[in-house]
């Protein structure tokens, strides 16, 4: 392994291993709703654990798609590695103190929940590590669209750290950061990642792989914008608003379909490789379809927007929408470890059908109670603590969803770490 595939290795494995942190904090959030006196699910407040999953999602797909960025990078002419090191050693630092936060419950309740002094340590980590890969690899498309996509999603969390008197423009600014980061930059990196993947594990050109990370991207992109911009606008926004929530509805859905169909071609004309990449890249766009062509086109429209916020129809289309990318990560994650085994598989079939099926069945339970939410709670006035006790069974379905999602998560972790490359 060349420098740059070393750090990546790196990151890989903190990927996983925040991804099975990740899955734990989830599970116990799911058995808080279901059984609030459970002594497992007290052990962590709601305000404790739904930053402390918010931080490890978001970090372990961060360090995934900063891994995957090294990968792609390194079959690129060498250059000076001290970017690299700092980066790598400032991001580890990063993923230590990030989870220990969350613990002692110094997480904040805003867009990116980091404390500053971490927020500043990951833009610094940030920008060394795609400095470096863009040094290494500045004239490679598919480099260059990485590049755009963690840029923007680092614009987010710097926008999270602007603090205005006016709490409107706060909230404003707060929708802003996290459309910039999981609407926009962090889609956009992982959609160049798995049109770099699609050229690995399928039969299509490298050239056709560049420019469909450009274009099905730059759609993914947009549909993501269009999602967010009605939540970033202040109360008191004018009357268009309503008429880009309305076109969103019909457009997310068609500019993702432009990036399922690119990534149709792909799956159906495979190569000799047997990595489970493709299954992961599939998941991912199923993800997509549903976190940006479904649950954001419909919670766009402004009336569905004011009834829905805060429901668990929101928290739903976030998980969907970051992990989304970490489908993409995870395939990743299989393809660089076959390839530095000498194309032996590192995880199989199980870890990746409970993964499915975890976060489809879990998702499909917990945007129903937040269906459930908007009906009973907002429509009829039916008081909050009545509402969560209709809510019980769908709960359980989460739960159960959620249990199985860990699971496939935990033994994707153990493979990758049994079968790491040497």
């Amino acid at each position: 392994m060349n420098h740059p595939q070393r750090y990546a290795t790196r990151l890989f494995a903190q990927t996983v291993v925040l991804l099975a942190l990740w899955a734990l904090a989830a599970l116990l959030t799911a058995l808080k709703f279901l059984a609030p006196d459970d002594p497992l699910a007290t052990a962590f407040g709601y305000a404790q654990a739904a930053p402390l999953t918010d931080a490890l999602l978001t970090l372990a797909v961060f360090s995934g798609l900063l891994g995957a960025g090294l990968w792609m990078c390194a079959e690129y002419p060498p250059t000076d590695a001290r970017l690299l090191r700092v980066g790598s050693a400032l991001w580890a630092a990063l993923v230590i103190l990030a989870p220990l936060t969350g613990l002692f419950g110094l997480l904040e309740a805003r867009a990116i929940v980091l404390p500053p002094l971490l927020a500043l340590l990951l833009l610094l980590g940030l920008a060394l590590l795609v400095a470096g890969v863009v040094r290494r690899a500045r004239h490679a498309p598919l480099i260059q669209a990485w590049a755009v996509g963690m840029t923007l999603a680092g614009a987010g969390v710097a926008v999270s750290l602007i603090a205005p008197a006016d709490p409107l423009h706060d909230a404003a600014l707060g929708a802003l950061a996290q459309g910039l980061l999981t609407g926009v930059g962090l889609p956009l990196a992982a959609v160049a990642v798995a049109f770099w993947l699609m050229h690995r594990f399928s039969n299509v050109t490298l050239g056709w792989a560049e420019r469909g990370a450009f274009s099905a991207g730059g759609m993914v992109a947009l549909a993501g914008a269009l999602v967010s911009l009605p939540a970033a606008l202040p109360a008191g926004a004018p009357e268009w608003v309503g008429t880009v929530g309305r076109v969103t509805l019909f457009a997310a859905p068609l500019l993702v379909a432009v990036f399922a169909a690119h990534a149709y071609r792909a799956l159906t004309d495979r190569n000799a490789s047997r990595t489970l990449t493709a299954q992961w890249v599939s998941l991912a766009v199923i993800l997509f379809l549903l976190a940006f062509g479904l649950l954001g086109a419909a919670q766009a429209l402004p009336g569905v927007r004011v009834l829905s916020s805060g429901t668990r129809l929101s928290d739903v289309q976030h998980t969907l929408m970051l992990f989304a990318a970490a489908a993409v990560v995870l395939g990743m994650v299989n393809q660089a470890g076959a390839e530095a085994r000498g194309g032996a598989k590192i995880t199989g079939f199980i870890p990746f059908w409970l993964v499915t099926f975890g976060l489809l069945g879990g998702g499909l339970a917990l945007a129903a109670a937040g269906v459930v939410q908007v009906v009973v709670e907002r429509q009829l006035s039916v008081g909050y603590l009545d509402t969560q006790t209709l809510l019980t069974p769908l709960y359980g379905g989460w739960a159960f969803g959620t249990g199985a999602l860990a699971l496939g998560l935990w033994i994707y972790t153990l493979s990758a770490v049994l079968r790491r490359p040497r």
